[in-house]
């Protein structure tokens, strides 16, 4: 059955707040088929954060949210044999979830680092996330560890991780220290990849998903690699301009104002139709003239037509007198 898989923050909540509509949308759409919750926080455990949307009224099972620490623990689970020794760069969380998969979790140590790079020591593979007290010592025993041979793994790929006052380092930050170092190029399992995406939909039974999220470069890229339908909702990073502003073949297939109106945009916008420079949706118009889009009509239908209009070009299009946003 085909389901839905959701990104969290800037989609369903921001902060701890409920993005309007979202537990009205969650419950419409689990009352109809499979609904999974995917996140590249690998450092708050995927009961808390189901706790977290059970708050906005929605019957959900932990299970239900895959996040990247446990898709990372379950795939290295199935390459490495049980008990296999798992340098953990990152939080208890993390370490919790190789232990639950078989594995055996270490933690990083001064000493540690002598004996890894003497070869005293040894460990099959460094899975690096988050947490607030990554420092110095972790990352010199994933340096030792990944340059005596041990498999360099990472749960996501984010530079920058927002706050309320502005960006600071993300996991992708630490783990470019630990590449650049060794040399080594990290597996990912978290978005832009397509790992975490699918075993949430293998464990939601689902044959296939639409992929909903707010940020293009991780949300939307994963479920494109994923081969999924992609929603982006207007209620976090990316806007109608920046979807616009890239190659078609990076843009989300649906664009809507937030989960609220996310089923809406996907199952009941009209057929667009495409001629030369021109698109129609329904009862809006857009027009492309040196790349440049002016439009009429209703905005999310002409972002639509806008979509389509781009690809038909095949180049990226200047979103001109489209909202960045709309209601």
């Amino acid at each position: 059955m085909t389901g839905w898989l959701f990104d969290l923050d800037g989609v369903v909540y921001t902060g701890r707040a409920e993005v309007p509509g979202a537990g009205a949308a969650l419950r419409d759409l689990a009352s109809r088929g499979p609904v999974g919750f995917v996140t590249n926080n690998a450092s708050r455990s995927n009961s808390a954060m189901a706790k977290h949307i059970r708050s906005f009224g929605v019957d959900i099972d932990d299970r239900q949210v895959m996040t990247s620490a446990v898709a990372g623990a379950q795939c290295l689970s199935e390459e490495l044999a049980a008990g296999s020794r798992v340098l953990i760069v990152g939080s208890e969380f993390l370490a919790q979830c190789v232990e639950q998969a078989g594995l055996k979790p270490v933690r990083p140590t001064a000493e540690l680092i002598d004996e890894l790079d003497s070869r005293r020591q040894q460990v099959d593979a460094v899975l690096q996330g988050l947490a607030a007290n990554v420092g110095n010592i972790d990352l010199c025993c994933a340096i030792a560890a990944v340059r005596a041979g041990a498999r360099f793994c990472a749960t996501n790929p984010d530079l920058r991780m927002p706050k309320e006052t502005g960006f600071f380092p993300g996991n992708g930050s630490f783990v470019r220290i630990v590449q650049e170092c060794t040399g080594i190029v990290p597996e990912v399992y978290g978005k832009p990849e397509a790992t975490m995406l699918t075993l949430a939909a293998r464990a939601q039974n689902m044959s296939g998903a639409v992929m909903v999220g707010d940020q293009i470069a991780t949300d939307i890229a994963a479920g494109k690699a994923a081969a999924m339908q992609t929603a982006l909702v207007l209620t976090g990073v990316d806007s109608v301009h920046s979807a616009l502003a890239l190659p078609p073949a990076q843009q989300p297939d649906v664009i809507a104002s937030s989960i609220a109106t996310v089923r809406a945009a996907v199952e009941d916008t009209p057929t667009v139709r495409c001629d030369a420079d021109a698109a129609q949706c329904g009862a809006a118009r857009v027009r492309c003239e040196n790349s440049r889009i002016t439009h009429s009509g209703p905005d999310n239908h002409a972002v639509a037509a806008a979509l389509a209009l781009s690809a038909h070009l095949d180049r990226p299009l200047d979103a001109g007198t489209l909202p960045e946003r709309f209601v």
